[in-house]
Order: structure tokens, then C-alpha cells, then sequence
């Protein structure tokens, strides 16, 4: 049914527009990139969300491509949850389930297939298309909420817990679309999946546009809004248990207990679902970072270069990161850049064989021994 919105002039008339559809989807995709507020939805505190673009058209890899897939938008929000925005019109042919079938594939292969350096670096290329530095469009976007390092490095967070959000736009999102979304981000979590209807009105010579979200009910914020939680071993690995199977539940175990044997310090990470610990060697009232263990459906090893760049600089040297890397590319067949060997790598525990996570145990041996000698 067609829709009508009123404008009062100065003067007290006022101007009928009549709703109207778009002339293309990409004038909508257009519209989406350059006013990223039309994605109208609130935050925790009741403000709304505001959207850093990294790119229009993100390629989507899975196992045999890099850019299997074309994801219209990728966007990310101020607690760097990765947002997927497909848009569709109301006119598009294609089935609900199709579509619906084709943002879950994005999701899937996002994130297994997005490293986080990915994401920065089309991040940079899309501020520097635009003649702006890409620093400084992160920094106004921040407004020292957070610094850079800590928002990269919890948009890789959101990435490996699987925290993500979905989200359909469209002038129109039908009935039997709207109830797939509901039902959809009922039972997903930690991610989440929305619409977003952005109807267009058009008289008297001016255009308005009106978004409304949809997909939020309250089954949906009740069951998101958990409070953390405080992981230990014993709830750790019986959720790993659960998870995944027996082969890499035996890698990670290599990999705690060498920490045992080697008695550094264990910290349990609080996510809601997501298990995790982080090595320390404590030394002369310092707390040394040594890894990280993400343990989800898919489990990694976080490499914490850039935090030995701040933190044991004067053991680990820029030169001796690269030696550093260079060591666990010949235990594991890992390759890094330059460039990483700034950041947070990650290594899929699930394709390392036993001999690699015993080498790998050895350059972390060599790795501690500097720590120790300090």
C-alpha cells in the first residue's frame, strides 16, 4: 500500500510527498555510502549508531577464491562489530530464501576468510579514494572512545567470536522477509541479523527518505543482552569439547599445557560465548605477553607482535620480530608481512599438524628464554 508523509512550510502549508521507488539499487547503494546515518538504528546508551565504511563492494573469499562473492557494503560501528549491508529493492525477482541464502554465505566465509590486515588496509584505500587520510577519518570517527590499535584490535575480536551483524536494507522488506529476519536473530548469537526499510518520498520539488528498523523483538534483546563470563579451564575445554573435534582439542591442550610445564601466567578471557586464555610471563613486576588462544567453532592462535612492540621493545626489536616471524613461518608455513609483524596475526590451529605445534612450542621456547634472561 502506498504510503504519504507530510512537510509543514514556514508559512504553515504544507507539501505532500507521496511515496515513490528508486530508480536503481545502486543509487540506494550509493546513498547508503556517502550518509551511512540512513542505517538508523540506537546503541546501548540510546544514541545512535554511527557507521566507518570500509568498503563498498568487499569481496567475499572462500576456499578456492578470494572474491568468490561482491558483499554490497561492509561497515564497522564504534565497538568494531563487523556489519554486512546487502540491499535490495522491492522489485528485485530473486526469492527471499535466496537472499537470505546468499548473506548467510557472506557471513560464513567472512569470517574464516577476512583477515583483519584485510580490513584495514580497504579501509585506507576507501579514505584515500575519497582525498581524505585514513588516519584521520578513524580518529574523528573514535573521538578518543578508543585508540586505533584497541579498535582493530576488537573489530579482529568480534571477527573470530563470530560476532557480526547482518543487515537487509530496502525500500520495502515484505512480510515473509521480515519474519525470516526475526526469526533469525532470535536464535543467532553472537550475531545478528536486521532490516532496514529506507522508503523514499518525493513532492513538491524536494525528497525525503525514512528509515525503520526491523528484526528487533524483545525474545531477541533479552537473549543478547547476557552478561559476560568468566571462563576457567574446567568450562573451557568442556565447551571446546563441545565444539570441535577431538584432533584439535589435543592441539590446544599441547599448547596449555606446555604453559604449565613452563609456568607462566594463565588469564581467562570474560566473552559472553566465546572461551579464550591469554600467556603472561611475569617478570620484575611486569606482565610479558607471550599468545592467545581464541577457541569458537573455529579456533586460533593470536600472535602478539604488537603488543611486543610496545610492551618488550627493548628484548624484541622490530628486527627481532621479523626473525621472530620468520621462525614460526618455518614451524607452521605461516607467512607475514612487514606489516604484520606490527599487528595480531592469527594462525587456524585446525591446520597445523602435531609436528608443527611442537616446532611451533619451540620458537615460543626460544621466544621466552629472552624473556627470562631479561
Amino acid at each position: 500500500m502506498s504510503k504519504s508523509i507530510f512537510l509543514i512550510n514556514n508559512d504553515g502549508s504544507l507539501i505532500e510527498l507521496n511515496e515513490e521507488g528508486y530508480e536503481s539499487e545502486d543509487l540506494l547503494q550509493r546513498l547508503l555510502a556517502e550518509y551511512p546515518n540512513l542505517l538508523r538504528m540506537d546503541n546501548d546508551e540510546g544514541k545512535p549508531t554511527r557507521w566507518l565504511l570500509v568498503k563498498r563492494e568487499m569481496g567475499v573469499p572462500d576456499d578456492q577464491s578470494m572474491n568468490r562473492w561482491s558483499l554490497d557494503h561492509l561497515f564497522l560501528d564504534l565497538k568494531g562489530i563487523p556489519t554486512l549491508v546487502e540491499v535490495k529493492r522491492a522489485t528485485d525477482t530473486r526469492s527471499r530464501r535466496e537472499v537470505v541464502a546468499q548473506m548467510l554465505d557472506y557471513a560464513a566465509n567472512a569470517i574464516i576468510h577476512w583477515p583483519i590486515e584485510r580490513i584495514q588496509t580497504e579501509f585506507e584505500k576507501t579514505a584515500g579514494s575519497l582525498g581524505a587520510d585514513p588516519g584521520q577519518v578513524l580518529q574523528n570517527f573514535l573521538e578518543e572512545s578508543t585508540s586505533p590499535e584497541e579498535f582493530w584490535n576488537a573489530v579482529k575480536t568480534n571477527l573470530l567470536a563470530g560476532k557480526i551483524r547482518m543487515l537487509f536494507v530496502a525500500d520495502e522488506i515484505q512480510k515473509e522477509l521480515k519474519r525470516i529476519i526475526e526469526f533469525l536473530n532470535e536464535q543467532m548469537d553472537p550475531a545478528e541479523v536486521l532490516g532496514i526499510e529506507i522508503r523514499q518520498f518525493s513532492g513538491g520539488g524536494v525528497k525525503s527518505l525514512v528509515p525503520e528498523l526491523v528484526g528487533q523483538t524483545m525474545i531477541s534483546e533479552i537473549r543478547k543482552s547476557g552478561n559476560s563470563k568468566q571462563w576457567d579451564e574446567e568450562s573451557f575445554f568442556s565447551t571446546l569439547e563441545e565444539r570441535n573435534n577431538e584432533r584439535e582439542l589435543n592441539l590446544i591442550r599441547n599448547l596449555y599445557n606446555w604453559a604449565l610445564q613452563n609456568k607462566v601466567k594463565v588469564i581467562w578471557g570474560k566473552g559472553k560465548r566465546t572461551p579464550t586464555f591469554t600467556l603472561f610471563d611475569e617478570r620484575d613486576n611486569r606482565t610479558l605477553p607471550i599468545f592467545r588462544i581464541w577457541a569458537s567453532e573455529i579456533t586460533y592462535l593470536e600472535i602478539l607482535f604488537g603488543r611486543y612492540a610496545k610492551e618488550v621493545t627493548e628484548l624484541i626489536t622490530q628486527e627481532s620480530r621479523r626473525d621472530f616471524a620468520d621462525r614460526i613461518t618455518e614451524a607452521t608455513g605461516k607467512n607475514f608481512t612487514d606489516d604484520e609483524i606490527e599487528k595480531y596475526p592469527s594462525i587456524h590451529i585446525a591446520t597445523l599438524s602435531e609436528n608443527q605445534v611442537k616446532d611451533l612450542l619451540k620458537v615460543y621456547d626460544w621466544y621466552l628464554s629472552i624473556l627470562r634472561k631479561s
